[in-house]
């Protein structure tokens, strides 16, 4: 098995229009739907009626409430495809198909969506609505070997490194942080005991400090925020040039993994940042 990273999208299935397409009124069809996401068959849907040849406005019901659907796709960008068949008994099938790009860094969750299915040479035209909710990242098998994973410390993320990003839930335009030595601000030796009868061994911690403008990023824009494992960050609300610039007021993040700001009360509220690392010596001190 081959792992990729993905995306599972939350699509709440909305409701569907059929224009008139019947070729005699009184004839029974069969109406055929298929959504596909990102090239995969995601959803189908089946209507069946003995007498009318013009399909209502109804919802995608399944019991008493729509259902959510979760198609996986690899990029943020990708194409929804809505094929649409007509069984009109005795006349011939009739067929229609529509697609539409979705760009999550443009449109992130929640965002509502309509698609249409139509053809030449039929008057068979379908159109559907749903709502993309949220997301998850995942690793899933492709079936395509030669994308497979090298890098899995971070799973099931696809980032290695700190990364500030525009919208909620790791999309829109986004900036990786690095370590630069011209940004250390401060610098500790301290000495720990090693468990459980080992020397005692020196370590340094290190804080770095950016403007989130000298990565790229406008103040008040980032939304979420990218952590690795064994990562310590404090978030600052204003430039460390600005007179309300409080050190005393940064909130911390440590834990691995995609926090959206809002979560914390954070969002779009972002100007600077501190990294905090602390590094070991490789040899022991007596």
């Amino acid at each position: 098995m081959v792992n990729v990273f993905g995306k599972k999208l939350h699509v709440e299935m909305d409701r569907w229009l059929g224009h008139n397409f019947s070729e005699t009124s009184g004839n029974r069809y069969e109406l055929e739907l298929y959504v596909d996401f990102g090239g995969k068959q995601a959803f189908s849907f089946e209507r069946r009626s003995t007498h009318q040849h013009l399909v209502p406005t109804g919802f995608v019901e399944n019991s008493y409430y729509n259902p959510v659907i979760y198609p996986v796709v690899t990029a943020n960008k990708f194409k929804v495809r809505l094929r649409a068949i007509e069984r009109d008994s005795p006349d011939a099938d009739d067929r229609a198909s529509g697609t539409i790009e979705i760009d999550l860094d443009k449109e992130p969750p929640h965002s509502s969506w309509s698609i249409i299915a139509a053809a030449d040479g039929t008057d068979l035209k379908m159109q559907v609505w749903f709502n993309i909710l949220t997301l998850d990242y995942v690793n899933f098998d492709d079936g395509r070997p030669e994308t497979g994973i090298q890098d899995q410390r971070n799973w099931p993320y696809p980032w290695n490194d700190i990364r500030l990003f525009e919208h909620w839930l790791g999309l829109g335009h986004n900036v990786g942080v690095p370590w630069r030595q011209g940004n250390i601000i401060s610098e500790r030796a301290y000495w720990m005991l090693q468990w459980p009868s080992g020397p005692a061994r020196k370590y340094i911690q290190r804080v770095y400090r950016y403007e989130i403008t000298e990565l790229g990023m406008a103040h008040d824009v980032v939304s979420s925020i990218f952590l690795p494992h064994n990562t310590t960050v404090i978030l600052h609300e204003h430039g460390p040039n600005d007179s309300r610039f409080d050190p005393a007021k940064g909130r911390r993040l440590a834990s691995f993994g995609l926090h959206n700001l809002g979560d914390i009360g954070w969002n779009d509220k972002l100007s600077t940042i501190d990294l905090i690392t602390t590094t070991g010596e490789s040899a022991p001190v007596n």
